[in-house]
This record gives structure tokens, C-alpha cells and sequence, in this order.
């Protein structure tokens, strides 16, 4: 029998060390993967395309929505930025209706992410709407998917 005991303290003491250390790696690690060529590389690629006003609108918004929907988690607020960008050129044109339901989608996503729950439900219930309206399948369940993972319990 080991005749060390072992206290409540100690065992807060030694959860309390690995979560820090475990919260500073993966702090770190998320800095650095967006920091990485990969990610810089493709981040550059998708602006371009953004900025090149030669392609087609549909081109564009849909690099501008990947480039988005790559940040919702690690850089919600450029997210928002995107979203209003998406938002303004998408606007009033119903062939660009599903490009507003994919902004809906990300502001959703970012409430979601902040805990404002009422706020990102309202928005990808829309988001659904729009989907049934213009019958775009794998879009609708993917807002519907995010709907019952999230507030279906």
C-alpha cells in the first residue's frame, strides 16, 4: 500500500495544469493552421476570384461563401463582414436567392457560436424557407441537419 495520499486539491491542481497546457496547444495550433501556406494559398486563391469581376457573379459569390464558411468557427466576425458582402450582391435578385439562404446559414452558425440561440434559429428557419421555395435539396438539409442537432433534444 503507497503511503502518499492524495487530496481533492492535488487532483483540481493537476486538471487545472492539463486544461491550461491543453487550452494553450490548441490556441496555438488553430493560430498556426491559419497561418499556414495551405491555408493562405487557398485564402488567396478564393479572393482572386472574388476580385475578378471578369467571372460570372455565381462564381464569385461562391468563393466568397467557402472563403466564409471557412472562418464561421475560428473568425466569426470577418464571417459577419463576408455575409453582409454576400448579402448586399445577392440582394433583390431572386436567381440569387440561395446565396442570401447560404449567408442566413453563416450568421446562424456564428449566433450559434456565441450562444445566441433564439437569434440563430430565426435565421436558418429562413434559411430552410428559402431552400423549400427554390427546391434546392442538399442545401435545405443541411440547414435542417444544423436545425435538429441544435435544438432538437
Amino acid at each position: 500500500m503507497l503511503a502518499t495520499s492524495i487530496t481533492i486539491l492535488d487532483v483540481k491542481k493537476a486538471v487545472y495544469k492539463l486544461l491550461n497546457g491543453g487550452l494553450i496547444v490548441l490556441l496555438l495550433t488553430g493560430g498556426l493552421w491559419a497561418q499556414s501556406p495551405a491555408y493562405q494559398q487557398e485564402h488567396d486563391s478564393l479572393v482572386s476570384v472574388w476580385k475578378n469581376t471578369s467571372l460570372e457573379d455565381t462564381a464569385r459569390m461562391n468563393a466568397l461563401v467557402e472563403h466564409a464558411w471557412k472562418m464561421t468557427h475560428f473568425n466569426p466576425d470577418s464571417t459577419l463582414k463576408l455575409t453582409k458582402v454576400l448579402d448586399s450582391m445577392s440582394g433583390g435578385n431572386p436567381a440569387y436567392r440561395r446565396w442570401h439562404a447560404k449567408s442566413l446559414d453563416m450568421k446562424g452558425i456564428v449566433h450559434l457560436t456565441n450562444r445566441k440561440f433564439d437569434q440563430a434559429l430565426k435565421l436558418l428557419e429562413h434559411s430552410r424557407d428559402i431552400y423549400k421555395e427554390i427546391g434546392a435539396t442538399n442545401d435545405l438539409f443541411k440547414t435542417l441537419n444544423l436545425i435538429g442537432t441544435n435544438f432538437l433534444q
